[in-house]
């Protein structure tokens, strides 16, 4: 048995949307409160407060891409993927090459790519996405492999050795 916010549960936590409204001193009245509160103490944060905040519009386009990153280690090719690389998804899939019609494996090297040629100096913040990655695309080799690293190269406008996805 586990315990949380003073109460027992067993295996699971409680629902994050009570956990979301339960602020600190939530069932405190009265004078209390108003000492307990932001306004007379500033350093006091209510729990509320500090789960409602949306930091996503303000959100670097590498923490974009990071949250784009599927449990698998690939991405997909759709609208939110395309921002962060500075394209449509249109002009993304026209630059595939004939031969591979595996956009999850197109999408994730283009990921791959960018973080290379564009997060360079933030490499330990994706370095371990990265290698999930890879592993993914080479799960997922074929001859075509080396012409979609090529292409995809070409589109992002950059020059990252194919020798990070093993070639």
């Amino acid at each position: 048995m586990q315990r949380a916010c003073g109460r027992a549960f067993f295996g699971r936590a409680p629902p994050l949307s009570r956990m979301k409204k339960t602020a600190m001193f939530a069932n405190v009245k009265g004078p209390l409160l108003k000492m307990a509160s932001p306004q007379h103490n500033p350093s006091i944060m209510l729990l509320e407060d500090s789960m409602d905040r949306d930091t996503s519009p303000s959100e670097s386009p590498l923490m974009q891409l990071i949250s784009l990153q599927k449990a698998d280690g690939s991405w997909e090719l759709d609208e939110a993927l395309a921002s962060v690389l500075g394209m449509s998804v249109q002009s993304a899939l026209a630059a595939l090459p004939g031969q591979s019609k595996d956009v999850p494996r197109w999408a994730t090297i283009l990921a791959v790519l960018w973080m290379h040629s564009s997060s360079c100096d933030q490499r330990e913040e994706w370095e371990l996405l990265e290698r999930k990655a890879v592993a993914w695309i080479q799960a997922r080799s074929d001859p075509s492999l080396g012409e979609c690293i090529k292409a995809a190269n070409a589109l992002l406008k950059s020059s990252v050795d194919p020798v990070v996805f093993g070639l």
